[in-house]
């Protein structure tokens, strides 16, 4: 095990109306709070009684914690109003539903400390879904830190979820997250870090993520065409870091392909449809045009339904044999975390990426 030594970390916790989960999320930094400079708790707007309850959690836990009141409505402007207050050499970004393994702070230290190339620490993530849970384990990066952002634009490597990563400031330097966009704001942030840094990662799990799936979809299905305009308006902005129009593109027709899944989802052909059409416009490729002939079946075939009379809306079936295994597995090897711990994502302030 290298030697750690002397660091000082930035967390960094938006939080709108987070008074039911802070207390637990702020809990969860106990077993690592000897790493930790200061916690910037960005409190975003909330109606509720999050900065109280977060004040007491710090003061019973011994918390270094400073509340930062602003007023955004907006994951990105809150996450960065917490960068611009930032002392630490490192920063760790949390969300305020969710829970850091103990020791996972450690364990992303340690890796950039055996790796003193590297401004990105990236360790793996436990899901926690209604219907399952899933163990994410970190993407393959290369040595090609421009080639990397544009396979992780692309896909070819698995998301980073807010709560996983650890970054150097050095690295971070100029980076913010984009505040015209509540979704993919955070895909776009950590693809601005990868083009400029190399990676290391860890297989053992540092953060318990909850996924709200019926939030996620109602964020993408809201204002289908504002989201994907806002998204491609972001996008467009990284050709300033070198990411090749070709990779935009496709970038594009892979969250309107999104927004397809989750419009014919709720029964919304019409949308999808229109949709499909600026995904072909932006084209795909591979198994995204396997996606799309998928998505027009299901929209066709929900037009018949409606038309003809026939077909009934899917329903919610219970967790598969295998879901259900890896579920107890994960419950023996991190006890609380998967079973016992806090399940409620309801507050969820930002994270568009981690699907």
């Amino acid at each position: 095990m290298p030697k750690t030594r002397s660091v000082q970390i930035s967390v960094i916790i938006p939080a709108r109306n987070a008074s039911s989960t802070i207390a637990c999320t702020l809990s969860s930094l106990d077993h690592d709070k000897a790493l930790i400079r200061e916690i910037l708790l960005v409190n975003d707007g909330s109606q509720d009684d999050t900065a109280a309850v977060a004040r007491k959690a710090a003061d019973l836990h011994g918390l270094p914690l400073a509340v930062i009141d602003v007023g955004f409505s907006n994951p990105g402007a809150a996450r960065n109003a917490g960068l611009d207050r930032a002392l630490g050499d490192r920063l760790f970004f949390l969300d305020a539903d969710d829970e850091v393994i103990p020791g996972g702070i450690k364990l992303l230290t340690d890796a950039l400390e055996a790796s003193p190339t590297a401004g990105l620490a990236v360790g793996a993530s436990i899901h926690r879904g209604q219907a399952a849970h899933k163990l994410k384990l970190p993407g393959t990066y290369g040595s090609d830190s421009a080639l990397n952002a544009e396979r992780y634009l692309l896909n070819e490597i698995r998301s980073i979820t807010v709560g996983s990563a650890l970054v150097t400031a050095e690295a971070a330097v100029g980076v913010r997250f984009p505040e015209s966009i509540n979704l993919d704001e955070d895909t776009i942030y950590w693809a601005a870090i990868l083009s400029r840094c190399l990676v290391t990662t860890i297989t053992q799990p540092v953060l318990a993520y909850n996924l709200d799936e019926a939030r996620m979809s109602r964020r993408f299905v809201s204002n289908p065409q504002g989201v994907f305009g806002g998204i491609s308006v972001e996008l467009d902005k990284l050709r300033t870091l070198g990411i090749t129009e070709e990779v935009l593109q496709k970038r594009k027709s892979f969250i309107s392909m999104r927004i397809v899944r989750h419009l014919t989802r709720q029964r919304r052909f019409r949308e999808a449809s229109e949709m499909m059409r600026v995904s072909r416009i932006y084209g795909g490729g591979g198994l995204q045009d396997l996606k799309a002939l998928q998505y027009n079946l299901r929209i066709w075939r929900g037009y018949a339904a409606g038309i003809f009379g026939f077909g009934k809306a899917g329903k919610a079936g219970n967790a598969s044999p295998l879901s259900r295994a890896n579920d107890e597995k994960l419950s023996d090897e991190f006890p609380g975390l998967v079973a016992g711990g806090s399940t409620n994502a309801s507050r969820r302030h930002g994270n568009g990426s981690s699907e």
